[in-house]
């Protein structure tokens, strides 16, 4: 069972921007990273009975996600949004 704790429309972040990850040989061409791209999310933090879930829902599946976090474990900058 879950209980909300924390829920917040529209907040505009941005997704990507990751440098390339992996090992590339000596000399190689450096891959860019990946494309920014600009979304509006709506947030949920949910209480769990062994933690919360921080679930992020896009314009698209692609956009949209969720993470666990355990009850002692300090919450990410992106679950303190929409205050």
């Amino acid at each position: 069972m879950t209980a909300l704790i924390k829920r917040a429309s529209g907040i505009p972040f941005t997704l990507g921007g990751e440098p390339p990850a992996g090992w590339l040989p000596a000399g190689a061409a450096r891959p860019l990273p990946t494309p920014e791209e600009p979304v509006l999310l709506d947030l949920t933090i949910q209480a769990t009975g062994g933690g919360f879930i921080l679930e992020w829902v896009g314009p698209t599946a692609a956009h949209s996600g969720d993470l666990w976090y355990a009850a002692h474990a300090v919450p990410p900058p992106a679950a303190r949004l929409g205050r």
